[in-house]
């Protein structure tokens, strides 16, 4: 008997996820979102990264630096006097870095940027 393999894969990415079959669920069974969620969160994961991979040379010049990435944001801390050029190279890096990945994508109120004096007021 040939056993099935299935490969998922995210939009620019290049590691699969392979045998879903094989995959645990709950209820022993093998699932539709698994995939689904793969695909999404990877290439989300890999949008990320091109961010990430961009941002410290747009903050360069300025007195900003990268704290922290969780999931969908990223944390700079900057001088009050650079806060707003800080937040300007960070939501030009998110909404650049998706639209190279998605290039026909509505960005409009894609990045959502705030500046406040510690992260529990920037929510």
């Amino acid at each position: 008997m040939q056993r099935l393999e299935r490969y998922v894969f995210p939009y620019i990415g290049d590691t699969p996820v392979t045998d879903l079959s094989r995959a645990i669920f709950p209820f022993g069974r093998a699932g539709y979102t698994c995939p689904v969620n793969y695909t999404v969160q990877g290439t989300g994961a890999d949008i990320m990264l091109l961010v990430l991979g961009k941002l410290p040379k747009l903050l360069m010049r300025l007195d900003a630096v990268i704290v922290n990435c969780v999931h969908d944001e990223v944390l700079v801390e900057s001088s009050e006097a650079d806060a707003a050029k800080a937040a300007e190279a960070l939501a030009a890096a998110m909404t650049e870095d998706f639209s190279a990945v998605f290039p026909d994508a509505d960005v409009r109120n894609l990045v959502d940027v705030h500046i406040a004096g510690n992260w529990a007021e920037a929510k």
